[in-house]
């Protein structure tokens, strides 16, 4: 949005020029000056309208608060001065493995607690429900 605004700009000062500049000064140098600022507005308006989208990313337009729907290739492609387009990446990435060892040294631990916590549980029950009567009354049915 900046450089269209500086364009406007920059083509309001050229047509201010053009019209206040004969009155203040020279003629010529004024129309001259008038030019060069719209011609600066221009061009900086067609830079706005052109946009790269390098190998391995793709392009998505965005204009006015809505995103389009089609996806932009690699390539140059003309646009809406007023939108921008974001790039994303779309090769395969690597990532170490250094970045999720702490995720895995944590779920280790979870699980090594899980099943002390049912390691513990299990001798509390045994050592609270059965006597050595019931195991007695256990193996002389069986």
């Amino acid at each position: 949005m900046g450089p269209v605004l500086m364009a406007i700009f920059l083509i309001a000062g050229g047509a201010t020029v053009r019209v206040i500049g004969p009155s203040v000064g020279g003629r010529g140098q004024a129309k001259l000056l008038s030019y060069g600022l719209m011609l600066g507005g221009l061009a900086t308006a067609a830079m706005n309208t052109v946009v790269v989208i390098d190998v391995g990313e793709v392009g998505v337009k965005h204009f006015l608060g809505t995103v389009d729907t089609r996806v932009l290739g690699q390539g140059v492609h003309v646009i809406n001065p007023l939108a921008s387009v974001g790039k994303m990446s779309v090769c395969e990435q690597q990532v170490a493995a250094e970045k999720f060892q702490a995720e895995i040294i944590e779920e280790q631990a979870l699980q090594e607690i899980a099943a002390a916590r049912g390691l513990a549980e299990a001798q509390q029950i045994i050592s609270v429900g059965v006597t050595p009567e019931y195991l007695m009354f256990h193996y002389a049915s069986t």
